[in-house]
């Protein structure tokens, strides 16, 4: 007998596509995949075996009905309580498939601040008792489920894993250009603005030093950018793959990510897999996770006389450095390899991984 599982995924990312397709390998499962996602096809294009309705289509319902006819859910996962739509389709289910198991899938990190105080009332009334189990990246995740009221056994980690094939180390930290690279959206909250004035500054001093910039953010959306895009130094790759992320992290030695507020960027876990040298603020949600003494710097304050100080501070490592941070990276990001996503998705769903 299958088990029926169904995953609503805001945005359906790449990486959330991968991690999918590999359960769909898994003949004793039937996924579905409801997404928000507008360029679906794309999607499809590289994993044209998954099954994925787009549930701001018109006929939405009718294709979800016509499974949902054979296909009794026993699984749905949840990515956030903050989307309308899938809460809406949630309570829907509930109200439908009663012996189904409701999974939450939660990126936030725990602060104690004063909205997650409030949140706290909000999720023991109106959200913790729909779910049976919580889905969280890391420690920082189980913090705030355990702070909600949600007991440990209940809560699982590793939903954000990234795929070991694209993502590894083609080249050695000692043959990599002596650039920055910076991945993620172009905007205030990623700390963009620091990044680049901050650069301004250091190249000063560093003329043959290079900030690439890897983003999907609309260039008539990034502040400054006519004035960016001519200088020298800067060099910004729009709309790329992940096989072409790997290889600029790959061709390049350190990586920043000083995010003003980050629950779990992948970006910092992929850039460690390549065993990139980092630069992050305190606010990226998977320190605790991928944190030793020494094998990234941390900004505890993002001003630009910070931000232009560790830039300084990481230019003057020594190979040896280097080569230490570089092999603990690859070390520890062993443990967020795609499998264990797999291995934590069949603890959940309680059957056993090696049984395909």
């Amino acid at each position: 007998m299958k088990i029926n599982c169904i995953f609503l995924w805001n945005e359906l990312p790449d990486y959330a596509a991968t991690l999918l397709y590999e359960i769909s390998k898994d003949k004793r499962i039937n996924l579905l995949i409801i997404t928000n996602q507008n360029k679906v096809y794309k999607i499809k294009k590289r994993f044209s075996s998954l099954r994925i309705l787009n549930i701001t289509n018109k006929n939405f319902k009718n294709q979800l009905n016509l499974i949902l006819d054979h296909e009794e859910p026993n699984y749905v996962f949840s990515s956030g309580w903050a989307y309308k739509d899938f809460n809406n389709l949630v309570g829907e289910f509930k109200k439908r498939f009663k012996r189904a198991y409701y999974v939450l899938m939660v990126d936030n990190n725990f602060k104690k601040n004063f909205k997650q105080k409030l949140g706290k009332f909000c999720f023991k009334f109106f959200i913790k008792d729909n779910y049976n189990f919580f889905w969280v990246p890391g420690k920082s995740g189980t913090e705030l489920m355990k702070y909600y009221g949600v007991k440990k056994n209940k809560i699982f980690e590793k939903l954000y894993c990234y795929d070991e094939k694209i993502f590894r180390p083609t080249k050695h930290i000692s043959k990599r250009s002596n650039n920055f690279v910076f991945v993620g959206q172009a905007i205030y909250r990623k700390g963009f603005d620091l990044i680049t004035k901050a650069f301004e500054k250091v190249k000063n001093k560093n003329k043959f030093l290079k900030l690439i910039i890897v983003t999907n953010t609309k260039k008539q959306d990034i502040n400054d950018y006519n004035k960016l895009k001519n200088k020298k130094n800067i060099i910004f790759k729009f709309n790329q793959s992940p096989n072409q992320v790997s290889n600029i992290l790959n061709n390049n030695m350190y990586m920043i990510l000083i995010s003003r507020e980050d629950h779990w960027p992948l970006a910092f876990l992929e850039s460690t897999a390549c065993g990139n040298i980092s630069l992050i603020s305190k606010r990226i949600g998977s320190i605790k996770d991928l944190k030793n003494k020494s094998n990234f710097f941390i900004i505890k304050k993002l001003t630009i006389k910070n931000v232009i100080n560790n830039f300084l501070k990481i230019l003057k490592l020594k190979k040896e450095e280097h080569k230490k941070i570089y092999k603990y990276n690859l070390q520890i990001s062993k443990k967020y390899k795609k499998e264990f996503f797999l291995k934590t998705f069949y603890k959940i769903i309680k059957i056993n991984e090696n049984k395909k």
